[in-house]
């Protein structure tokens, strides 16, 4: 059985069974997950599926429920995992608050303790400052200087600061303002300067659309998902929007739009690369109506930089 087949056989199971914890584990694995329930500062233990869809289907992760271990007890968990590593735990997710709700994931392998633990207490020196309606979810894997993602009813220019005071050095962030803000997600990888940041508020502030997503990268507006009034006003309106960040081969920027309003996480009604020719490698389009085709169309043969 392949890697991809076990893992879909162990979803199926869980959700035939009803199951959340422990659907397929061999007995090596669930020794290693009663051996972690036991120990001192641990409330819950039990292994997950990814069940978003079958195409991110994964092997079961290791949650591990810690909302008031001290660092020492963390560290014994940590430990016991990466002297005992098994086949079928990849990553181990330690829920280290409740309120506000904080998570840290690690690749199991690739872990280090005293990386682990110390991430663990700045995150948990930012619960005052979020407030206990918060979830955060930290991890390295992907981004080695940090990755957080931040829930939060709170302005951005509030969570930043926040973010620059007790995670320095941090390399990404996103952040979901809710009703606080008109931008529903902000990607920003960072450093991300209070001047930066002024600029690009002031950039999104004098757009004639509606922002829904917004990518930063080194200071500067890369992404940006915008909702268009109608169809027929699209074209005129991309091109103010374009026009205003200077969208070009030397600040390329990719643009997806969405027709009337923003629905996130939706399919956009089109996409646009001003400037480069780096699109998804997913094609898009396949869902377009032949109107919302050929605004696409029209638009990348003005703006992007692919042969044609």
């Amino acid at each position: 059985m392949t890697r991809a087949t076990a893992a879909i056989a162990l979803l199926i199971a869980g959700l035939l069974s009803g199951c959340f914890y422990g659907a397929g584990k061999d007995d090596g694995a669930e020794k290693l997950k009663d051996t972690i329930a036991a120990m001192p500062g641990v409330t819950r233990a039990g292994f997950s599926t990814n069940d978003e869809g079958l195409a991110t289907v994964t092997l079961p992760n290791l949650y591990v429920m810690m909302m008031t271990a001290d660092p020492q007890q963390i560290r014994a968990v940590v430990d016991t995992l990466k002297n005992n590593p098994h086949q079928d735990l990849e990553t181990v997710d330690i829920t280290v608050s409740e309120k506000p709700l904080i998570s840290v994931s690690r690749t199991v392998a690739d872990i280090g303790t005293d990386q682990f633990i110390e991430d663990v207490e700045r995150l948990r020196r930012l619960a005052p400052a979020v407030g206990p309606a918060a979830v955060m979810k930290w991890t390295r894997d992907d981004v080695p200087d940090g990755d957080l993602s931040v829930s939060v009813e709170s302005p951005v220019d509030a969570t930043l600061a926040t973010i620059r005071e007790h995670l320095d050095g941090i390399g990404h962030a996103e952040i979901y303002p809710g009703s606080s803000s008109g931008v529903q997600r902000w990607s920003i990888y960072f450093p991300f300067s209070p001047d930066e940041e002024r600029h690009v508020n002031s950039q999104l502030e004098s757009l004639p659309v509606q922002v829904g997503a917004v990518t930063v990268s080194s200071g500067v507006i890369t992404e940006l998902n915008v909702a268009v009034t109608n169809i027929q006003s699209a074209e005129s309106e991309l091109n103010e929007v374009i026009a205003a960040l200077a969208a070009g081969p030397d600040s390329p920027l990719m643009l997806s739009w969405q027709v009337g309003q923003i629905f996130l996480p939706a399919a956009p009604d089109g996409i646009v690369h001003a400037g480069a020719c780096g699109y998804p490698s997913t094609p898009h389009g396949d869902n377009l109506s032949p109107e919302e085709r050929a605004l696409q169309e029209r638009v990348r043969r003005q703006f992007d930089t692919c042969p044609r």
